[in-house]
């Protein structure tokens, strides 16, 4: 979900007898994703060049639902256990290497070192259940018109945009074992978005104040502008740290984690929340002997403001957050000396408050109804939509489904674990996704000094 994704650009209308005005966009520079949805109102010679100054604000508002699912999405976008196939369980007793997406109340042992490195690809198709194949963008804005003075031009216009938006994320991870029951941890996000989005079916209208009619400027359906975009850079950086406070004989056990998201990625371009952040989460487990080891997590997500929320006051505003939950398990094997566990996760958060997208008209004021006008019936209205925010609680609901394996003893690679994972959304609620592959592998070390046999 930036996602957070992600996506989507303002190309700014056009003039007089050229095909475009060129890009404009209040709060950020010319080339950064934020500023670049297409518009095929670029296409019209009917608007003057100084027409945009008077709706540029007003474009800018109709594209507010996206950048905020975006920066909703990227708030939530999981990343690998820090842990993954390290834990604190002595060698010899249960193998089980631990959840992916998830986390367990284990920790590495003290002075030891667990790097990680995955990859993880999200295409997203739809913001709250509207495809984004077809997402319609719809504004208004007025200008002086060109009669006499105190004319004003109402404008009305739709357009229909097939937006695609694709995030390419690489996680480097790091665990030190502080303390035989503590570790810290670092996770360094490396991001790259795509975007590529086509605008078409402009439908325009314009209403005169002084002539009191409506003049139709829409294009042929088959008429269309098409744009990309991309950028490269790091994300929002993660820390955490996680304490073991309870455990009986390597089978129960209990942790709490807290872990602090730095707002380090360029939110202008997707590639972080522009805002701080922060989990508290409890950790719970049971594991026996060649038995599937059920785990439990509950905490909840605080954030921060963020100014992909509202890009035309250029005020910050606050990002949704609420409790978070997870409930998984994991079964482990032994194949010719090498070990591998399959696990299975219910994830979910939940995000309170939060501005979720729905469409709604574009209301024709005055109604063409009322001034007589043969040429636009009173159904118009409902064919010019457009996103608009309402306030809503909603909880994402993912399917996470792995594997672990890790190399005999005996082999070179004996420290390393490999994985893979699938994630799916099951719940069609805020910028959803769809299949989420995942790859990487473990390395686990031990920092403790080698004692010399000679006094």
């Amino acid at each position: 979900m930036k996602s957070k994704v992600l996506i989507l650009f303002i190309l700014i209308p056009c003039a007089a007898r050229t095909s475009c005005l060129g890009q404009v966009c209040l709060t950020s520079s010319l080339h950064t994703l934020v500023c670049q949805l297409p518009s095929t109102v670029t296409a019209l010679e009917n608007l003057s060049p100084t027409a945009s100054r008077y709706f540029t604000q007003d474009i800018l508002s109709s594209t507010l639902p996206i950048d905020s699912a975006v920066a909703t999405q990227l708030t939530q976008l999981p990343i690998p256990s820090a842990a993954v196939g390290a834990g604190s369980t002595p060698e010899g007793a249960f193998g089980n290497l631990g959840p992916i997406l998830a986390d367990r109340p284990d920790t590495i042992r003290q002075r030891q070192l667990f790097v990680g490195f995955s990859f993880q690809h999200f295409s997203f198709n739809s913001i709250d259940g509207v495809g984004m194949g077809s997402l319609p963008l719809g504004f208004t804005f007025r200008q002086p018109g060109p009669l006499t003075p105190g004319d004003t031009q109402i404008f009305f216009a739709r357009e229909m945009n097939n937006v695609g938006f694709q995030l390419d994320q690489f996680v480097g991870v790091a665990t030190y074992g502080a303390t035989p029951k503590t570790d810290v941890l670092l996770a360094v996000p490396f991001d790259e978005v795509s975007t590529a989005v086509r605008s078409s079916g402009l439908k325009l209208y314009v209403y005169d104040s002084v002539q009191k009619t409506y003049l139709d400027l829409s294009l042929p359906s088959q008429a269309s502008i098409a744009t990309t975009g991309s950028a490269l850079g790091f994300g929002d950086v993660i820390s955490t740290v996680k304490h073991q406070f309870f455990s009986v004989d390597n089978s129960y056990s209990a942790a709490i984690k807290a872990s602090l998201r730095f707002p380090s990625g360029d939110a202008l371009n997707y590639l972080g929340t522009g805002s701080w952040g922060g989990n508290i989460n409890g950790l719970l487990e049971y594991k026996a002997q060649k038995a599937p080891a059920p785990h439990v997590a509950l905490g909840y997500q605080w954030n921060g403001a963020s100014q992909l929320v509202n890009l035309v006051s250029g005020s910050n505003r606050r990002l949704p957050g609420g409790l978070q939950y997870d409930v998984g398990v994991d079964e482990f094997r032994t194949i010719r000396n090498s070990r591998l566990s399959l696990t299975l996760d219910l994830l979910g958060s939940q995000y309170r408050n939060a501005q979720s997208f729905d469409l709604s008209p574009v209301t024709l004021n005055p109604s063409p109804a009322s001034i007589k006008e043969p040429e636009f019936p009173a159904t118009l209205e409902a064919a010019v939509q457009t996103g608009s925010l309402y306030p809503n609680t909603y909880t994402t609901a993912n399917l996470s489904a792995g594997l672990k394996w890790q190399p005999p003893k005996k082999e070179l690679f004996q420290s390393l674990v490999f994985y893979a994972n699938v994630l799916a959304q099951l719940n069609n609620v805020g910028l959803r996704s769809d299949l989420v592959p995942l790859i990487g592998v473990a390395y686990t070390r031990s920092l403790k000094p080698k004692h010399s046999s000679s006094q």
